[in-house]
């Protein structure tokens, strides 16, 4: 996580540098959090099934 962090904000202002605006960081930014919110929601929930301990004779 810090190391995405980190990038993110190196490329933002990387980016700022060589354009002169936020746009395309903005737009990456909505782009990623838009693929990784669907990747979650795609996520399906299983339960494992519950089993009786067996009794040792």
């Amino acid at each position: 996580m810090p190391i995405g962090s980190g990038l993110g904000a190196f490329l933002g202002g990387y980016l700022y540098d060589v354009r002169g605006t936020y746009d395309i960081a903005i737009w990456s930014n909505i782009v990623l959090l838009t693929l990784a919110t669907l990747s979650v929601l795609s996520i399906k929930d299983r339960r494992l099934a519950v089993t009786e301990p067996v009794a040792a004779d």
